[in-house]
């Protein structure tokens, strides 16, 4: 899988991505909003890019990251997560970016070109992504996407020690169509 914009390129990550990788995956303001928790050792990391066979298609309730590298010179600047539903017709998705790479439209763009993909290539029906409540950026982020709030479960998922509220996102191949543009 390789998918370009103007800016970046979705690509499998790559042994060379991994000491970054580490470094904002160790980041506590990245971590805050994340299911991990620093430290994030380099062997979790190695472990995680084992698993991500790009030579693979996305296996249907498998998590494959996907890296997020900036175009000019294929640095490393966060990732994306997709995993799809069961029968293969739907996706949850993910994003990480590390903290200097946050506020210049990376999310956007690199998520535009990702549900691109999924709903063109991929021939997906419905993508769905969550974050906390308080994390209003990516909040922002799934609007500005064209993504409708579906629901905001309150007390839903055991986290870092305790209940953390969900704010569940969607959007349906028929509206993603429907909209203009969005990455560029």
């Amino acid at each position: 899988m390789l998918i370009e914009t103007p800016r970046l390129r979705l690509r499998p990550l790559a042994e060379r991505d991994l000491a970054t990788f580490v470094a904002y995956r160790n980041d506590p303001e990245v971590a805050h909003w994340q299911s991990f928790t620093p430290p994030y050792p380099k062997s979790a990391a190695e472990a995680l890019f084992a698993d991500c066979d790009a030579t693979q298609p996305l296996a249907p309730g498998s998590w494959r990251q996907i890296a997020i590298a900036r175009r000019e010179d294929d640095a490393l600047l966060g990732d994306c997560a997709v995993c799809l539903s069961a029968d293969g017709r739907q996706a949850e998705t993910g994003i990480t970016l590390a903290t200097s790479q946050q506020g210049r439209g990376y999310a956007q763009e690199a998520f535009s070109a990702l549900y691109d993909w999924l709903f063109t290539v991929q021939g997906l029906h419905r993508i769905h992504a969550s974050c906390d409540p308080a994390n209003t950026a990516s909040a922002r982020l799934l609007r500005r996407l064209g993504m409708r709030q579906e629901a905001h479960l309150r007390q839903s998922l055991w986290l870092k020690g305790g209940w953390a509220d969900d704010l569940v996102f969607a959007i349906l191949a028929e509206e993603w169509s429907a909209k203009p543009a969005t990455h560029t």
